[in-house]
């Protein structure tokens, strides 16, 4: 849902709808100041699947996952301890979650399994599309997809895992976006003749 969010007030504020953008956020704050009590009760066990406000507060057990990841990382902090296997084999299997695939968060999985270097380059790579991705949605009648499904993905790489793991449509998307963001840089530079 926030990334959700974030793709539409990005679409809207890059499309120069500024005031679209305050009407709407004016709009959702006074309708969940008169009408947000009532709707979070309706709305409450759709969003929690079952768990407690404490468990969704802790974003389920993530944090905890997060935050073992810590000494993990610390032993090898520049290579990591292996992408997947390291918090999967290392931080996960220690706390008894053996079934469980990862850690569910793109930089904490990197992190651990490709240390800081790994960490570095991935950031590089997501930075270079991003800029690309915003100089071409600026530019006169440029394409603004290509910066919402950046967006959406950076949203949700937070809690789940999204391109770094080099399966899954979310990393097909990301290295499609890097590769052809690379070859619109260069059209955009040059002049029509």
């Amino acid at each position: 849902y926030g990334a959700l969010a974030i793709g539409v007030a990005v679409l809207l504020a890059l499309r120069n709808r500024r005031m679209l953008v305050v009407s709407i956020l004016l709009g959702a704050a006074i309708w969940m100041a008169f009408l947000g009590p009532q709707l979070l009760e309706q709305v409450a066990p759709f969003l929690l699947r079952g768990q407690t406000t404490e468990e969704a507060r802790g974003l389920t057990s993530r944090v905890e996952w997060w935050e073992a990841s810590i000494p993990v990382w610390e032993r090898s902090p520049l290579v990591g301890r292996g992408l997947l296997t390291g918090t999967r084999f290392e931080v996960l299997a220690r706390l008894g979650l053996r079934d469980t695939g990862g850690i569910h968060s793109t930089w904490v999985e990197v992190l651990v399994g490709t240390g800081l270097i790994g960490l570095g380059l991935l950031l590089a790579s997501v930075a270079v599309s991003v800029r690309r991705a915003l100089t071409l949605a600026l530019s006169p009648g440029g394409a603004v997809l290509p910066l919402l499904l950046l967006t959406v993905m950076l949203v949700r790489s937070v809690t789940g895992n999204t391109f770094e793991s080099f399966q899954g449509l979310e990393t097909v998307t990301f290295l499609w976006l890097a590769l052809s963001l690379g070859d619109a840089g260069r059209a955009w530079r040059e002049e029509p003749t």
